[in-house]
């Protein structure tokens, strides 16, 4: 889903006046980084998204819009080890913020921007420049996003056809005690982020 096409589902949402909203970025492999900022500008407008590091030093901050219509909505984010690069970032800006619960599995860990170089042979060379953190600092890549509230799915429980981390999701919504407080992440160009 494109960043203007979620916008437009947000205000359908918000039409219906919801009592939580849960957000399913379980093995999505990612998208565009813009896209990324947008999405997760919907909780948090105005708001350092992600911060790109660069190996000679340099640092660039991606701030959300002001127009973010969920800030007020209950959200629980559910991840998963599928969940990379974009969704990593929607995922731990959320959480930075204490915007979102997440629930499910550790993501994949896909924090890194590459830059490509090919050669008169044919041959290429790829190379990371940068790394991506989350707002409090913690680095995404070969660390993932650790859950809030850590919930495994089984083989057994697919082949039953059974969601216990979206029936956690959804107690989480319904009994907000049933909840914790989300905690920060652990510290330590428009392209396509998707998982290598």
């Amino acid at each position: 889903m494109t960043a203007p096409k979620f916008a437009e589902a947000a205000r359908s949402i918000m039409l219906e006046n919801p009592a939580g909203l849960i957000l399913d970025l379980r093995n999505n492999p990612g998208g565009y980084l813009e896209s990324a900022v947008e999405v997760a500008g919907q909780w948090a407008p105005r708001q350092v998204i992600v911060l790109e590091k660069f190996s000679d030093g340099k640092e660039q901050k991606y701030t959300a819009p002001d127009d973010g219509l969920l800030v007020d909505v209950p959200t629980v984010v559910l991840a998963n080890g599928g969940s990379a690069s974009a969704a990593e970032i929607v995922a731990g800006a959320l959480k930075d913020y204490g915007k979102a619960v997440v629930v499910g599995t550790q993501t994949y860990g896909k924090g890194s921007v590459q830059d490509y170089m090919s050669y008169d042979d044919d041959s290429a060379l790829k190379l990371t420049v940068a790394l991506w953190y989350t707002p409090k600092g913690a680095t995404i890549d070969k660390q993932g996003i650790k859950p809030d509230i850590e919930v495994t799915m089984t083989p057994e429980d697919i082949n039953k056809d059974l969601d216990p981390q979206l029936d956690k999701a959804l107690e989480v919504i319904l009994n907000p005690a049933a909840s914790v407080v989300p905690t920060p992440t652990a510290t330590s160009g428009s392209q396509p982020t998707a998982k290598e």
